[in-house]
């Protein structure tokens, strides 16, 4: 059994959508991380951060990492694109 119990997954694209429906459909909290449309903030108890932004987002992970770590989150699973 995964110690794992919330996720933020960063990027609600291609990738982004069906992860997150897969966490919903399994009933595992999961809130979806975007780009802001207002200035209200939410906190969130979160245990994993899966990013899926494309890679010319890929630079932004950077902030992501620290405010992940700042947070105290267990484990953050960065975009990544295989070398050609």
């Amino acid at each position: 059994m995964s110690t794992y119990k919330s996720f933020a997954v960063v990027g609600g694209g291609l990738i982004g959508l069906p992860i997150v429906n897969a966490l919903v459909a399994q009933n595992i909290s999961v809130v979806l991380l975007s780009r802001p449309e207002g200035s209200t903030k939410t906190e969130h108890k979160v245990d994993v951060v899966l990013s899926t932004v494309t890679t010319m987002a890929a630079a932004a992970q950077t902030s992501l990492v620290e405010a992940a770590r700042l947070t105290g989150v267990k484990l953050f699973a960065p975009s990544v694109r295989d070398a050609d």
